[in-house]
């Protein structure tokens, strides 16, 4: 009995089926187990036989997958030392260009730094020169007022002096014509006197004193030419260089009043703009800034196109 025992344990049975075996024993041993029993624990023993094969064939099928899955994960292990590896190669030649790319960047920040260096020290040179281009401009720009000032100063005293010289040459002849025949003197005086002179020869002399820079004497010379011919067509021209007589004495207020008289009287004239045109520089002498921009835009307005637009445009940019 020990021996069969011993026999039974050598197999490697599940538990429950070895417990059944050993009960079974123990029954016939003792003997208490009926034919009935004997052949219900045969059954069991069939049944825990199938159990036992079936368990047998599951586990062959899962030792059969489990290869199966090995395989392939070894496979999967190949594949992926090789996308390693493929991996490795394609990125060694990125570092270097990575490397190659650092070196170049580092290189062009320094050459960067240079030129931005090179850039600034420019910058302050061309502010240097800029500041001294603005000086010698403002130098250059107060000189040049002065010689056009000095200019216009030697043109007056010139036109003065010719005029000076003019009325001497004029003054011997009448002087000389005079010693010769006093008579025809005195005649020609008379003749002056009673005799309403010419409207074109009057202003004609008018104009010629105030070219020569005889203001004063022109001046009255208008003045008269006014007193007898207020409306011909040189009554606004007299009027205008009366104005304009003014004007070259610096007596702005005296100037703008004539020239007012110029818009007023004779507002289709041709001396209207030009009325205008120095109405707006006496103002702007005077220190009135804004009566002077809006004369002279009126004169841009109104007479556009004309050389007293143009100057009255280039006015403007010197009050602005």
């Amino acid at each position: 009995m020990t021996g069969c025992i011993r026999r039974l344990s050598l197999y490697k049975l599940p538990i429950p089926i070895g417990l059944l075996i050993f009960i079974c024993c123990i029954f016939f041993l003792e003997g208490c187990a009926s034919k009935n029993e004997v052949v219900k624990l045969q059954y069991d023993l069939d049944s825990a036989k199938r159990q036992v094969n079936s368990l047998k064939k599951e586990q062959e099928k899962l030792t059969d997958l489990f290869k199966e899955n090995q395989k392939k994960t070894d496979e999967l292990k190949v594949i992926i030392a090789g996308i390693e590896d493929n991996i490795k190669e394609s990125v060694r030649p990125m570092r270097k260009n990575q490397a190659d790319t650092n070196a170049e960047l580092d290189n062009f920040r320094t050459e960067l730094q240079s030129l931005q260096g090179k850039i600034e020290e420019h910058e302050y040179i061309i502010g240097q020169k800029r500041q001294k281009d603005i000086s010698f401009k403002k130098e250059y720009a107060a000189e040049l007022d002065k010689i056009n000032t000095d200019l216009s100063q030697l043109k007056n005293r010139l036109l003065v002096i010719e005029g000076f010289f003019i009325s001497e040459g004029k003054l011997s002849q009448e002087e000389s014509h005079s010693k010769k025949d006093p008579a025809k003197k005195i005649k020609e005086e008379k003749t002056k006197i009673t005799q309403k002179p010419e409207p074109k020869e009057l202003y004609n002399e008018a104009y010629s004193d105030f070219k020569r820079g005889d203001i004063k004497k022109a001046r009255g010379g208008f003045h008269r030419y006014l007193r007898l011919f207020p409306n011909t067509d040189y009554s606004d021209n007299a009027q205008y260089w009366i104005g304009e007589s003014y004007f070259l004495e610096k007596k702005y207020r005296e100037a703008i009043i004539e020239f007012e008289e110029v818009i007023k009287k004779y507002p289709k004239g041709n001396k209207t703009s030009s009325a205008l045109l120095k109405q707006g520089l006496s103002f702007y002498r005077l220190g009135d800034k804004t009566s002077a921009k809006l004369l002279l835009q009126k004169v841009i307005k109104d007479y556009p196109g004309t050389t007293q637009a143009q100057i009255a445009r280039n006015e403007l940019k010197n009050i602005m």
